[in-house]
């Protein structure tokens, strides 16, 4: 299993022929950077140590900021759905299927719209 499966993301997503399931900015911010950290330090230890000093905290910070200040001013207009397809895609990837730029399933301007 691998370590960052652990992240406790129980979600559903596009499965059993039902609308996807919707989740919380509040979910999102904690489910999302915990699940995209956690890959970083496992798949790209190296990248992980320069961009945030090898710190988790660091790490978590910088993944949840865009959508949380975005949210914060206004500009967001958060859509659940897609911020869940965002943590489930994010924790169905291993080292192989990931590469350190495929992120736009994930960006701000995803998860809030344009």
């Amino acid at each position: 299993m691998r370590a960052w499966a652990a992240v406790g993301l129980a979600l559903n997503v596009g499965c059993g022929g039902g609308d996807p399931e919707s989740i919380s900015s509040d979910a999102f911010l904690e489910d999302y950077p915990a699940a995209y950290c956690q890959l970083q330090q496992t798949c790209y230890p190296e990248r992980f140590n320069d961009l945030f000093d090898a710190d988790m905290q660091s790490c978590l910070e910088t993944a949840r900021q865009p959508v949380e200040r975005a949210l914060g001013d206004g500009s967001c207009d958060f859509d659940g759905v897609l911020a869940a397809e965002c943590v489930a895609w994010v924790d169905g990837l291993d080292c192989e299927s990931w590469e350190a730029n495929e992120e736009d399933t994930c960006s701000t301007r995803t998860i809030c719209g344009e």
